[in-house]
C-alpha cells in the first residue's frame, strides 16, 4: 500500500516554487500528478449536522434548490474547498488537499479553462471570458501591456499560480476546475439581490464536468460573511447547501385537557381542534373563561449558534434542541419559552455570577497540565538548542560534560538550566537521533519534488575507504531561500568511474531520490570526473541526459595562476614560487632574524606580518604569499640589503 500523500508539504512545495514562474512549476505538477491517485469519494450528501448560516439563508434565492438549507463555514478564505469538503465528507478536514488538486488541475490544462469553448461545454453558456474574467483575475496592475488580449492572458496566468497560496480568493474559474477535480456536477447558486455587480446568469449556473463519476449533484452557495447592505453586492464567503434537517413539529394544547402542550399531535389534527375552539367559543359568546396558554406559549423556541458567540459558555444541549447548557454552572436549563431571554435571565442569577468568579481563580485540569509540558517543552528546546550550537560551531561534544554545572551556577534562579541535564551522551544521541533524521528526512522530501544540484569530491586515499561527501543545493521552502545542506557521505572502496558512481547512486536510490530532479553536478576536473568515455559524468548522463556538469573553478584559477607563473619563469629567469619557499623557510626556524626583521618594519614604519608559507599543491596559497611580501616589500628589502646573509646566493 503506497504511503498517504502529505498535501500541506506538496502546498508548501508549490509554494516554494512560485518565484520560479509558470513553467517550472507545471513541470513539477505534471511529475507529482503521476503518483497521486485520483480522488474517488463519493458525495456526503446528507442532511446537515453543523449550524445553519443565518446570513445566506436570508439571501437565499427563490430559484435556489428546494429542501436544501445553508450550513456555516469557517471564514478564512479557504472558504470554497472547506464547503466542498462538508460536502464530500461531512468535515472541513479534506481544505487543503481540494485547493491542492485544483492547482494541479488549473495549473494542468490552463489554456483549456481560457477557452470559451471549453467553459461552454462545462456549462452551456458562452461569453464566460468577456464577463467575468477580469473581474475575477487582476488583469491591470500585475501585468504591464497595452494589449487587452496579453492582458488577460498574463493576468489568467498568474490567478492560476495563486491559487496555491492559503487563503487565496476563489472565483467562478476555480470551481470548474474543482468540479473536475470531484469528478462530480457543482451547481453555483449565487443571491438574486438588488445591485448586484456581475452577470448573475453566468454566476447562478449547473457546471457538469468532463468526467461524470458520481452522479448527485452538489450545491455551492455564495454568500457574505456579515450581514451588509445589500447594494453593490460583492461575495465573499462559500458555504455548502445541504439537505434540510426535519424539524419536530410542536402542537398546541388540545381543549379537552388543561395540561402541558400535546407534542404528538399533527399539524392536521392541530388545526381541526383550533377550529372545533373558535366554533364552540362563537356559540357561547357569553362565557367570560379565558384560554389558558396564549401569545408566545403557542411556539417553541430553539437553541441559536448565535447564543454561543455572544456567551462563550452557553452551547448547545444533547437533552434536546428546547435547551442549553451553561458550561459554568454545568447545568441544561430550558429556553422553549422565551428563548434568549431566559438565557439572560439565567446569566443574572446569583448562582451563575458566583461560579464565574471561581472559574477565574481556578486552574483546569487541561491548564495544569499544559503548564506542565510547557515546562518540559522549555527544557527539551535548550537540550536540542545547545546541541545545534556544538555541531554548527564545530565543537566536541565532551564540551557538553562542563554545561550541567556551568549553567546551574550562572543561572541559579532557572527552572530550565536546573533541570538541564545532557552531557556528551546524551548530546550525541539528540544530534544523531533527533536532528539528523529530522533535517535529513525534510531534506530528501523536497529533492523528491523539487530541481536540486549536487557537489562532491573525494578524500585522500589514506584510509581503507574513500569519503565522498554529498553536498545539496537547493531552494528551501522552510527557509524561503536557495541553500546548501550536507545529505550523506558515500563511501567507495575504490578510485574507478564505476566505483565512485556506484556510491554516489547508491546512497541517492537509498533515499528514493530521482535522477530527474537533477539540474547540475559540482565536481573536481579529472578525468574519472569529467571524462567523456567513462566517467562519473557519463553515468550520470546515463541517468539524465540534462544534468550540466561544472568543475572545479577553483582549480581552474589555480592552474591559470600556475602557468603564468610558469610562463613569467621561462621569459625572464625568475621563478616567484621558489622565491616565496625560499623566504618564508629563512624566517621560520630563526627567532633571532624574525626580531630583526621587527626592528626592520618599525623602521620603515610598517606592522610587522608573519611571512606565510607558500605550497604548490594548496590551491590559491601563491597569491596570498605574494600579497603578504609586498605588504613588507620595503622592510624585507632593507633587511636583506643590510643584514648578513651566510653566503646564500639566492637572495644577492
Amino acid at each position: 500500500m503506497s504511503n498517504p500523500i502529505d498535501f500541506i508539504l506538496l502546498q508548501k512545495t508549490f509554494l516554494g516554487l512560485l518565484p520560479f514562474g509558470y513553467e517550472i512549476l507545471k513541470r513539477n505538477v505534471v511529475d507529482k500528478i503521476k503518483i497521486i491517485p485520483g480522488l474517488d469519494i463519493n458525495p456526503y450528501i446528507k442532511t446537515s449536522e453543523g449550524f445553519k448560516d443565518i446570513i445566506a439563508e436570508k439571501i437565499f434565492p427563490s430559484d435556489g434548490p428546494k429542501g436544501f438549507e445553508p450550513i456555516q463555514t469557517y471564514g478564512d478564505d479557504n472558504c470554497l474547498y472547506r464547503a466542498m469538503s462538508r460536502i464530500l465528507c461531512g468535515n472541513e478536514d479534506m481544505h487543503v488537499e481540494l485547493r491542492v488538486r485544483t492547482f494541479m488541475e488549473l495549473c494542468m490544462k490552463k489554456d483549456l479553462y481560457y477557452d470559451d469553448a471549453y467553459l461552454r461545454k462545462l456549462t452551456g453558456l458562452d461569453g464566460y471570458k468577456d464577463s467575468l474574467l477580469e473581474s475575477s483575475f487582476d488583469t491591470s496592475t500585475t501585468v504591464k501591456c497595452t494589449d487587452k488580449t496579453s492582458r488577460q492572458q498574463r493576468g489568467f496566468e498568474a490567478g492560476v499560480i495563486s491559487t496555491i497560496k492559503p487563503g487565496n480568493y476563489s472565483n467562478m474559474w476555480h470551481i470548474f476546475a474543482l468540479a473536475n477535480v470531484i469528478s462530480c456536477p457543482i451547481t453555483s447558486v449565487y443571491p438574486n439581490v438588488n445591485g448586484c455587480l456581475v452577470n448573475r446568469k453566468y454566476m447562478n449556473v449547473h457546471i457538469v464536468p468532463e468526467n461524470v463519476r458520481q452522479s448527485n449533484v452538489t450545491y455551492l452557495m455564495w454568500t457574505h460573511v456579515q450581514n451588509t447592505n445589500l447594494r453593490g453586492f460583492t461575495p465573499n464567503h462559500f458555504v455548502p447547501l445541504m439537505p434540510q434537517v426535519s424539524r419536530d413539529q410542536i402542537s398546541p394544547p388540545n381543549t379537552t385537557t388543561s395540561g402541558p402542550l400535546s407534542s404528538s399531535s399533527s399539524p392536521l389534527q392541530v388545526t381541526s381542534t383550533s377550529q372545533k375552539r373558535n366554533v364552540s367559543m362563537d356559540q357561547n359568546t357569553k362565557s367570560t373563561k379565558k384560554t389558558r396558554y396564549q401569545g408566545s406559549f403557542m411556539y417553541s423556541s430553539h437553541f441559536s449558534p448565535l447564543w454561543t458567540q455572544q456567551w462563550p459558555c452557553i452551547i448547545a444541549s444533547c437533552k434536546s434542541k428546547n435547551h442549553f447548557y451553561c458550561t459554568v454552572c454545568q447545568r441544561a436549563l430550558l429556553c422553549a419559552k422565551q428563548g434568549v431571554r431566559d438565557v439572560k435571565v439565567h446569566m443574572a442569577t446569583a448562582l451563575h455570577q458566583n461560579n464565574s468568579k471561581i472559574m477565574k481563580t481556578q486552574k483546569t485540569l487541561l491548564q495544569t497540565c499544559a503548564s506542565q509540558q510547557n515546562a518540559q517543552d522549555k527544557v527539551t528546546s535548550a537540550e536540542v538548542q545547545m546541541a545545534m550550537s556544538l555541531v554548527s560551531s564545530n565543537l566536541p561534544f565532551a564540551a557538553a560534560d562542563t554545561f550541567n554545572s556551568l549553567f546551574k551556577s550562572i543561572f541559579p534562579d532557572s527552572e530550565i538550566a536546573k533541570a538541564y541535564s545532557p552531557g556528551r551522551t546524551k548530546t550525541t544521541c539528540i544530534v544523531n537521533g533527533a536532528l539528523k533524521p529530522y533535517f535529513r528526512n525534510s531534506l530528501v522530501e523536497q529533492m523528491k519534488i523539487l530541481p536540486y544540484s549536487l557537489a562532491t569530491d573525494g578524500s585522500n586515499d589514506n584510509g581503507l575507504t574513500k569519503m565522498n561527501p554529498l553536498t545539496v543545493r537547493i531552494y528551501d521552502v522552510n527557509l524561503g531561500k536557495v541553500a546548501t545542506h550536507f545529505l550523506d557521505m558515500a563511501l567507495s572502496t575504490g578510485g574507478t568511474a564505476e566505483e565512485l558512481f556506484s556510491a554516489i547512486d547508491g546512497c541517492i536510490s537509498s533515499y528514493q531520490i530521482p535522477w530527474e530532479n537533477c539540474v547540475a553536478v559540482g565536481v573536481d576536473n579529472t578525468n574519472v570526473n569529467v571524462g567523456k568515455n567513462n566517467s562519473i559524468m557519463t553515468h550520470v548522463k546515463a541517468k539524465n541526459d540534462a544534468v550540466y556538469f561544472s568543475g572545479c573553478q577553483c582549480h581552474v584559477v589555480h592552474n591559470t595562476s600556475a602557468a603564468a607563473a610558469a610562463a613569467l619563469r621561462n621569459t625572464t629567469g625568475f621563478d616567484i614560487e621558489d622565491l616565496m619557499v625560499d623566504v618564508y623557510y629563512w624566517f621560520d626556524y630563526s627567532t633571532k632574524r624574525k626580531s630583526v626583521l621587527a626592528e626592520y618594519t618599525e623602521f620603515c614604519d610598517q606592522d610587522y606580518r608573519k611571512i606565510l608559507k607558500h605550497v604548490s599543491t594548496r590551491w590559491l596559497s601563491l597569491e596570498k604569499t605574494i600579497t603578504r611580501v609586498l605588504k613588507q616589500y620595503a622592510s624585507l628589502k632593507s633587511y636583506f640589503i643590510s643584514e648578513e646573509h651566510e653566503g646564500h646566493a639566492r637572495f644577492q
